[in-house]
């Protein structure tokens, strides 16, 4: 009996029928053997001798069979549990919404799975040995981000945002893994998500918390928010105006708020055209607008006197038959370093005050506050 026969009938029959059949083929053999039967017979060594043998090797058959028989049946279990979890990863590949890239230290895809064809504009087998800057335009990032990533013996994880150059109009959320093998870093793993959906309805609720819903100007929120980031990049050059609507409670009392509400709107779109970005227009409440504009102090209060003649020369509709002149009145205030915005706002305001004081439709300097300019 071959051992050849016994790995087969494990693996065949399985661990359990394998022992038994060996089992049953030892006592027909030794049957056999005590009977001068099988090919025990061609054994030139006695009756004796033969039976010697034959025991020897049955024994040894008895004791390795079970210990061949596991280890053959484990090896197939192993192979099986394998190719079950290969079948389920491509499985998975082939129905994930996401897309799994390998890159190396280049930048360039070796491998992909998932829904590259859908997030990143190449399938899964055309994206191999693209450059991953030629696929998508990561924001926010220099184009030395990925040498970079790989150059930091820190970061072992990195989470970006990005849009695929294909369709811009997509977010995706990047994940960036390094992949160590035997210690050294050959790479990375990238998980790509598409957060589209989820930036839009962020983006929505960002504007809705920032800007004014009646003239799409920012709020006092916005703002502060927006000026913030001006203040910390630019020392000098600005310029917060206050300003609001002269008399404007009498027209509302008169003509209603739909009236009111006719004023703010053409008036912000006015402003925004008189002052156009990167200048920072806001309606803080009611008829209250604050300005800051960013240029030197001529040429700031050059643009605010343009403002002021501007809307003192257009004519507004206060209903569908009534038009009618307004006039507003402004201050401003400069910025200087270490100076805090809600400081410089009450200047501003302050100033307004004086323009009013000093018959409405100018504009006031802080510093200058007791003369019209």
């Amino acid at each position: 009996m071959p051992s050849s026969l016994i790995i087969a009938n494990s693996l065949i029959s399985g661990e359990i029928f394998g022992s038994v059949t060996v089992m049953v083929i030892a006592i027909i053999a030794t049957i056999a053997a005590f009977s001068s039967l099988g090919p025990m017979m061609l054994l030139q060594i006695g009756a004796l001798g033969r039976q010697a043998v034959l025991q020897t090797y049955l024994i040894f058959a008895v004791f390795t069979e079970r210990t061949i028989s596991v280890l053959f049946m484990r090896n197939k279990n192993l192979v099986q549990s394998v190719s079950t979890r290969e079948q389920m990863l491509a499985l998975v590949m082939v129905n994930s919404t996401d897309s799994i890239v390998n890159i190396n230290h280049a930048g360039l895809c070796l491998w992909s799975g998932g829904a590259s064809l859908d997030l990143l504009g190449y399938s899964n087998q055309d994206i191999v040995g693209k450059n991953l800057n030629d696929v998508l335009s990561i924001e926010n990032k220099n184009p030395d981000f990925i040498e970079n990533f790989f150059n930091s013996s820190t970061k072992k994880l990195e989470t970006v945002l990005a849009k695929p150059i294909f369709d811009p109009s997509r977010a995706l959320n990047l994940s960036f893994r390094k992949f160590i093998t035997d210690g050294i870093v050959s790479g990375a793993i990238i998980t790509v998500n598409d957060i589209t959906e989820e930036s839009e309805k962020l983006a929505v609720a960002v504007e809705k918390s920032e800007k004014d819903p009646l003239t799409r100007l920012l709020n006092r929120y916005g703002f502060n928010e927006k000026i913030k980031s001006v203040l910390e990049t630019q020392a000098e050059n600005i310029c917060i105006s206050y300003l609001d609507i002269d008399h404007f409670k009498q027209i509302n009392d008169t003509y209603g708020h739909e009236a009111g509400d006719r004023i703010l709107t053409e008036l912000a779109r006015l402003m925004q055209a008189t002052v156009p970005p990167p200048n920072i227009i806001s309606r803080f409440g009611g008829d209250e607008f604050v300005i800051a504009i960013i240029a030197n102090p001529t040429d700031a209060q050059n643009s605010l006197n343009t403002l002021i003649e501007t809307i003192s020369t257009t004519v507004f509709s206060l209903t569908d038959t009534v038009k009618a002149h307004i006039t507003i009145s402004c201050g401003y205030s400069f910025y200087k370093k270490g100076k805090p915005l809600d400081i410089l706002i009450q200047e501003a305001d302050s100033a307004l005050y004086n323009a009013k004081q000093s018959g409405r439709n100018r504009v006031c300097n802080f510093v200058q506050s007791n003369s019209a300019t």
